[in-house]
């Protein structure tokens, strides 16, 4: 396989790891793909497709279009309720309703899970209506979006910042978003789980420096793959109103 995508990643942001892990699992979905990391924490994917994977990932979401929620046993679809990825996806989404994706769901009150997948969605495929591809898609920031909370990049305080965020306009009283990380992050949290912390107020999560697939990566992720693992995170989250925000993750070692 020719290696199509390597990157400079930081393993201690949750959502710069599992938008690799989310990358990973959509090359996956269209070829054979494998992928692992380097001590120097670099991504590496390898695949049999030719091309820009990260366009032909996030080309793949926008074909599918909005994911649905879905209604249990008759009812309204709830704020939090799975959601179904449509074809040529054709994917299930739910890893926040089990004991350990409660720990990942970073959203509450008005927030619904069907919206922040949608707009995040939406940015991503503006961003894809600008040519941009590779890394500059991959970094590509959106001004105003709420995405899942788990970018260490949009957590400003006003100690961090040296001034009341309260002062600015509202569209800058947070760093923007990166629609396609973040977007790639809820497609990898589905196969690629977390452990969940012992203090229920965080998750641990393992680098892996072997080529896996994305079937083999979900247990790597999770610590289970004993020869391929690399360098393990801890990333607990801090309450923000209702609403939960990770923070940087150290290392676990």
């Amino acid at each position: 396989m020719n290696k199509s995508f390597s990157a400079q990643l930081n393993p201690s942001n949750p959502a710069e790891f599992f938008g690799a892990c989310g990358l990973l699992e959509l090359s996956g979905r269209q070829a054979y793909a494998e992928g692992r990391f380097d001590e120097k924490n670099v991504f590496h994917l390898y695949t049999e497709t030719d091309g820009d994977p990260v366009s032909a990932a996030l080309h793949m979401l926008k074909a599918a279009g909005n994911a649905q929620p879905i209604a249990k046993d008759g009812d309204s679809p709830k704020s939090d309720s799975p959601l179904i990825v449509p074809a040529p996806i054709d994917m299930r989404l739910d890893w926040w309703t089990d004991n350990r994706g409660l720990a990942l769901k970073t959203f509450a009150g008005r927030q619904e899970s069907a919206d922040i997948y949608n707009n995040l969605l939406r940015e991503t495929a503006g961003n894809l209506s600008k040519e941009k591809t590779g890394l500059d898609l991959w970094n590509a920031g959106s001004a105003g979006v709420k995405g899942l909370g788990l970018d260490i990049n949009r957590t400003w305080t006003p100690l961090s910042m040296g001034f009341s965020l309260n002062k600015l306009p509202a569209k800058q009283q947070s760093p923007p978003c990166r629609p396609a990380i973040e977007l790639l992050s809820v497609i990898g949290l589905q196969r690629m789980r977390p452990v969940l912390r012992t203090n229920l107020r965080g998750i641990e999560y393992w680098t892996w420096n072997a080529p896996l697939s994305p079937l083999a990566a979900g247990a790597a992720v999770a610590g289970q793959i004993k020869f391929a693992k690399l360098r393990k995170y801890r990333a607990d989250f801090q309450m923000l109103g209702k609403n939960k925000n990770y923070k940087v993750a150290e290392d676990g070692d």
